[in-house]
């Protein structure tokens, strides 16, 4: 079901050319060794740009090809059809053109990566707990169907690397926030006074199947970032002395 080479994760699960990265098969060195894509840390600008031609020759594309929002943990979705660099504030987006390669930027968030092969048409979500209590991934269905006539039973949605479950610490203010979202309370179980462990991907889960896609339409690799430090970076674990990864879709 899943392959990793060249320090990508791609799948079966979805008919068209989709990844999401490792921190295997790029240039870079010292801690953000060696696939980083991110420019807002210490690694070199020139290096990271090879790393992200990498990505790119992947999916047969160039830069002047790609989406990519600026994510501010929420719940906001892009409906996009060209190309656009950090031009719009959302922690997803969509759209039905064919030449445009969406990317998502995380390094302990989970990212969602959506398909409907009926309609032709792809979404990808930023999904840390702020964007998943705020429904993310029920929202790009929704924008999916408000303005593609997508049917939610026909979209397919694979969860890639992320932290989660007993990794993933949190307080009793951030449940709260789950509880008054009305998640269930198998997303979150006590750790010791004052705290939890939160299952971000569980709560996406959750949130996909409310939404309306089957459960035979949602693949999660079950892959947590926080626990494999040698194919993973980790802000949680590694603090800003981290690279970041990718994950991206292309009709």
């Amino acid at each position: 079901m899943i392959s990793n080479g060249n320090g990508l994760i791609v799948t079966d699960f979805l008919e068209i050319p989709h990844a999401f990265s490792t921190r295997k098969g790029g240039f870079s060195s010292g801690v953000y060794s060696s696939l980083n894509f991110g420019i807002s840390t210490a690694d070199e600008p020139e290096i990271v740009a090879k790393n992200r031609d990498l990505f790119y020759k992947y999916f047969d594309t160039r830069q002047n090809k790609v989406a990519t929002i600026k994510q501010v943990h929420g719940g906001g979705v892009a409906v996009l059809d060209k190309p656009t660099w950090f031009n719009y504030e959302a922690d997803a987006m969509i759209t039905n053109k064919r030449d445009l390669l969406l990317i998502i930027n995380t390094a302990d968030c989970l990212p969602i990566l959506f398909y409907d092969p009926v309609k032709n048409l792809i979404g990808a979500a930023h999904a840390g707990w702020r964007g998943t209590v705020a429904s993310i991934a029920r929202n790009v269905v929704t924008a999916l169907k408000d303005n593609y006539s997508s049917k939610p039973e026909d979209i397919k949605a694979v969860i890639g690397p992320g932290i989660a479950g007993d990794c993933y610490q949190v307080d009793d203010k951030t449940i709260q926030e789950f509880r008054d979202a009305d998640f269930p309370d198998s997303v979150y179980t006590p750790d010791g006074s004052g705290h939890f462990l939160l299952d971000n991907l569980k709560a996406n889960l959750f949130v996909l199947e409310q939404a309306g896609v089957l459960a035979e339409n949602i693949l999660s690799l079950e892959l947590c970032t926080h626990c494999d430090r040698d194919l993973f970076y980790s802000h949680r674990r590694d603090g800003r002395a981290r690279g970041s990864h990718w994950a991206g879709i292309r009709l």
